[in-house]
C-alpha cells in the first residue's frame, strides 16, 4: 500500500511531467531531444541519450530515484 510520501513523489513527477510537455509542446522540442537532466540539469550525455531514447534524467539522477522508488535510497 502506498503511504503519503510515495503519493507525494508520484504527484510530483505527474506535475514534471505535464510541466516538461507543456515546454515542448510550445517549443515544438520532441521529447527524445531533452539536453539537461529534469533533476539535476545537468547535461545528458550523448552516448545516453543513444543508449537510452527519450531519457529526461542523466544516469545518476535516474539511478537515485530508481533506488527511491524500490527502498534502497
Amino acid at each position: 500500500m502506498a503511504d503519503v510520501i510515495d503519493r507525494a513523489q508520484a504527484l510530483e513527477e505527474r506535475q514534471r511531467k505535464a510541466a516538461l510537455d507543456g515546454v515542448r509542446r510550445r517549443t515544438g522540442t520532441p521529447a527524445q531531444e531533452v539536453d539537461n537532466c529534469t533533476d539535476c540539469l545537468c547535461r545528458i550525455p550523448r552516448a545516453r541519450k543513444k543508449a537510452q531514447p527519450g531519457t529526461t534524467r542523466c544516469a545518476d539522477c535516474q539511478k537515485d530515484t530508481e533506488r527511491q522508488k524500490w527502498g534502497r535510497g
